[in-house]
């Protein structure tokens, strides 16, 4: 195993070099005087150890290479050239162009800029080197590739006590920050063409998916397949780490095996063997580039290229070989990765498949077979093997990374990993059609994703579900390196010392029965949220929100307001929609503060919304004013609403604007009999004056503010608070904050409160 040897010396020259700091010529003499001796005779007749494949001169070639390569990462800038020397000088305009795929998350975006030239003193420009991590608002268009110049402070990036951010970004090569600068476009672009065209296509399937899939499925969907995993909702994301299930959504070797078997599968079918095995190489670069090109990527990439190339040349790819072949091709082209977790973590999990997972699997399946004889018992030793043995071998070499980085211990991702894992492939191959023909056809694209969607939904509530379990994982204290060092002491020497069944005849079954209950899946969420000929009201517990879903007897539904988290204000609208019929008739934006408006611009790409009502003016705060631009971006049509307008939701459903009250318009919902008050986050003490007049006593007042005090001489009906109440409530009222998301009903005669599902 040469090449293992090889690049093992490599990776163990950057690692020296991170703690030595010998200049570059110690590196590099030690590889040329290890090269020239390698060549000489007489040191060519040295003894070699035994067990070595290769002259130790070998070695010491490749570890001078990696300690000079290590060196070489960060030459040192002239004082004129580095940015480090404006920091915290004031306000600069700084020339440059955006160098990565722009960072988009809910509330802010992240550009990485490459700076050109920098304007200091005024009127004068200098030349300099170096990265900027620009943080900006959110929704804005950037691009990669697109040159910029900014107005703003430069400065260093922060400590932190627990994490060094500033080391963090340091080893992406970016040592300065600016945030929410002053941002102007400047002509021409920069960068490479390919790689522009392929972020602007995964910003399209990103679209798509959200158009598609409704929330927190879409998350899981663009995570799985684009590498996008910002869209998860909190509770959502850390049942993922507590469950030890989060490999799932990033993506990873598991993707890259499943695409290039697809791929050669597919192109076998059209090409010859060899045109097909490059086709197939091509793809899988492509989509590594597509997804944005991160170390565990890249390694899978690399991998499974090997695999191919071993294939097409009538031999197996030798699995250390390529791991360490990988691992030190990327390290060549970036040398600082081995302090990534991402990178760590990849490297390791497939160490362990390589290492246990086919001794694991042969073991057991032999106990299990001496045991019962039976066929069924190489039957269920596969399904084993393949979900819970492999997933246990994974976990063998990743547990003291795990512990050493985030400080818990998942206790049930044994059982989580077996349970979710075969709905994965399934889940990658259809969501992954749906996105690809939707791109062309979105009406059979969008067909697709109904059969996708189950699989997703079926992931994120299992894992939801266990995550939120009293023993899904448990802190650990803390698991410094010399804990991780001794474990992987005992680890091989454990090892050292300790020196598949077929599925064919359940196959065809098994698709059929699969297929069926993909199928049943979608028909039972159609019929679950048919129109009942019943007014809903969905009150949403969640931080910061106004937000109350409205939905007429005959299905027509209306957002009032929002959440500051589009991604949790998303996945709970979907528990109260179908999945392949997400529409929003109207939103009605009523409240002056720009928290509760701030989620409603990521809902407005992710639902087809047929009007957005205004209680407030659109440009009351610079986030109205944003969902106002991105609807007209959108094509959604806007009207405001005055104090005695009503919205005609459906024939017998209404809710009319009431005069404001503390910067808020309070509405009256009318249907039958049933009058209900959606006040703001102030008692309306005058709201409730003036329906008295009128001769209108509401069934019920859902009041929309937890720090309100609510009156107990003018409490007409039940009374529903959104939000953690800051007093005790009054007898014969509820709270989000306490009970959770409410659902109301009503027939038009009285109002029956229904627990959520």
């Amino acid at each position: 195993m040469p090449l293992f040897w090889l690049a093992l010396a490599f990776l163990s020259g950057i690692g020296l070099a991170a703690l030595l700091p010998l200049p570059l010529a110690a590196w590099a003499g030690g590889a040329v005087v290890g090269a020239i001796m390698l060549l000489w005779k007489p040191a060519r007749r040295l003894p070699r150890p035994s067990g070595l494949p290769l002259p130790p001169l070998a070695l010491l070639v490749a570890l001078g290479l990696g300690g000079a390569r290590y060196v070489l990462h960060t030459p040192p800038l002239g004082p004129a050239a580095a940015l480090t020397t404006w920091h915290e000088q004031g306000k600069v305009a700084l020339q440059g162009w955006v160098c990565a795929p722009p960072d988009r998350r809910e509330r802010v975006t992240l550009l990485t800029l490459c700076a050109e030239q920098i304007e200091a003193p005024p009127g004068m420009l200098q030349r300099v080197q170096g990265r900027v991590l620009v943080t900006l608002l959110p929704f804005q268009t950037w691009e990669y590739g697109q040159r910029l110049t900014l107005y703003g402070t430069l400065r260093a990036p922060d400590e932190g006590e627990a994490f060094s951010y500033r080391a963090y970004l340091e080893r992406r090569g970016i040592t300065s920050q600016m945030t929410y600068p002053l941002v102007s476009a400047r002509p021409g672009r920069q960068g490479s063409p390919v790689r522009a065209g392929l972020e602007a296509l995964r910003q399209r399937a990103y679209v798509l998916v959200n158009r598609f899939y409704p929330q927190p499925e879409a998350a899981l969907v663009a995570g799985i397949l684009l590498g996008l995993d910002e869209d998860f909702p909190p509770d959502l994301e850390q049942a993922y780490q507590a469950t030890g299930t989060a490999h799932i959504i990033a993506i990873s070797g598991f993707n890259m095996t499943l695409l290039s078997g697809s791929l050669l599968a597919l192109l076998g079918r059209v090409f010859p063997l060899e045109a097909a095995s490059g086709l197939s190489l091509l793809g899988m670069g492509l989509y590594a580039l597509l997804v944005g090109g991160d170390p565990s990527v890249l390694r899978a990439a690399l991998m499974s290229g090997l695999a191919l190339g071993g294939r097409l040349i009538g031999r197996a790819s030798a699995g250390l070989n390529a791991l360490a072949f990988s691992a030190a091709l990327l390290c060549l082209f970036n040398p600082t990765l081995p302090w990534e977790v991402s990178f760590q973590l990849s490297v390791m999990a497939t160490l362990g498949l390589i290492l246990y997972a086919e001794p694991f699997q042969a073991t057991f399946t032999r106990a299990l077979i001496h045991r019962w004889r039976s066929p069924l018992a190489g039957r269920l030793a596969g399904w084993v093997g393949e979900y819970l043995l492999v997933t246990l071998a994974a976990q063998l070499t990743t547990l003291p990374v795990l512990l050493a980085h985030f400080r818990r211990l998942s206790l049930s991702l044994l059982i989580a990993n077996p349970l979710i894992l075969p709905a994965q492939p399934a889940l990658m191959s259809v969501g992954g059609l749906s996105v690809l023909i939707g791109l062309v056809a979105p009406t059979l694209g969008q067909g697709l994703a109904g059969l996708a969607w189950p699989l997703a939904a079926y992931s994120n509530r299992l894992v939801l579900a266990l995550g939120q379990s009293g023993w899904a994982s448990l802190p650990v204290p803390p698991f410094e390196m010399g804990s991780v060092g001794l474990y992987y002491a005992l680890l091989l020497g454990l090892t050292l010392a300790w020196r598949r069944v077929g599925l064919r005849p359940w196959l065809r079954g098994g698709i059929i029965l699969g297929g069926l209950g993909l199928i049943s899946g979608l028909v039972w969420n159609l019929a679950l949220f048919r129109p009942d000929g019943r007014l809903h009201l969905v009150l949403f517990n969640l931080p910061q929100s106004q937000a109350l879903l409205v939905r007429a007897p005959g299905g027509q539904t209306l957002l009032v307001d929002g959440a500051t988290s589009a991604n949790a204000l998303d996945a709970e609208l979907g528990r109260y929609q179908p999945a392949l019929a997400r529409r929003l008739d109207a939103i009605l934006v009523t409240s002056p503060r720009a928290a509760v408006t701030e989620g409603l611009i990521l809902t407005l790409q992710r639902y087809e919304v047929g009007r957005i009502l205004w209680g407030v003016a659109p440009d009351t705060t610079r986030t109205h004013a944003r969902l106002a631009n991105q609807a007209r971006t959108w094509g959604v049509a806007q009207a405001p609403l005055l104090a005695g307008q009503a919205i005609l939701l459906a024939p017998e459903v209404s809710l009319e604007v009431l005069p404001p009250e503390a910067g808020q318009a309070p509405l009256l919902v009318r249907y039958g009999n049933l009058r209900v008050l959606i006040a703001g986050e102030t008692w309306p003490r005058a709201t409730l004056a003036v329906l008295a007049a009128q001769g209108v006593q509401p069934d019920g007042v859902i009041l929309r503010g937890a720090d309100a005090v609510i009156s107990t001489t003018d409490n007409p009906g039940i009374g529903f608070l959104m939000g953690q109440p800051n007093q005790p409530l009054p007898t014969g009222w509820l709270a989000t904050g306490l009970h959770g998301t409410l659902e109301l009903t009503s027939d038009g005669q009285r109002l029956v409160l229904t627990h959520p599902r």
